[in-house]
C-alpha cells in the first residue's frame, strides 16, 4: 500500500484570518487486482412458480477489488437474477443483473450479460 501526501491551503472567506493557513492530507492508496467468480442465476419475481431453465445458469463475473479485500469476495457478496417480469414471448433473452452492497468494488465484465430461458410446462 501507498500513500499521497498533498499540502493544501485552507480557503476562508474574504477579511478572515485562519490559523494554519495550510494542511497536510494523506490519501491512502491501495493497489487494485482483477477477480473472477462464477456465480449461478436466479429468478426473481417468479409469482407463478414456473420451471424456468435458464442456458446457461450461471455467468462469470469479473471484478477489479483492492488486494486487501480479495480474499473476503467470493460468489455470496454478490446477488445475480433474472427478472421473471421481462419475460415477453417476443424476448428470447434476459438481461443479467448484479447486485451487490460491497463498496470500493467495479463490475469489469458480465459473461454473458444476458441468458435464453425455457419455460418448463407440464
Amino acid at each position: 500500500d501507498a500513500e499521497v501526501n498533498v499540502i493544501l491551503e485552507i480557503i476562508h472567506p474574504e477579511n478572515t484570518t485562519i490559523k494554519p493557513e495550510k494542511t497536510e492530507v494523506q490519501i491512502p492508496v491501495e493497489k487494485f487486482t482483477e477477480k473472477e467468480l462464477v456465480i449461478p442465476i436466479k429468478i426473481k419475481n417468479n409469482k407463478d412458480t414456473l420451471n424456468i431453465k435458464l442456458f446457461p445458469s450461471e455467468i462469470k463475473l469479473a471484478v477489479l477489488v483492492g488486494l486487501s479485500e480479495f480474499e473476503e469476495i467470493d460468489a455470496s457478496k454478490f446477488e445475480v437474477f433474472v427478472d421473471y417480469e421481462n419475460i415477453k414471448p417476443e424476448i428470447k433473452n434476459l438481461e443479467v443483473i448484479v447486485q451487490s452492497t460491497i463498496p470500493n468494488i467495479r463490475i469489469l465484465r458480465i459473461t454473458p450479460a444476458s441468458v435464453e430461458y425455457l419455460i418448463e410446462t407440464n
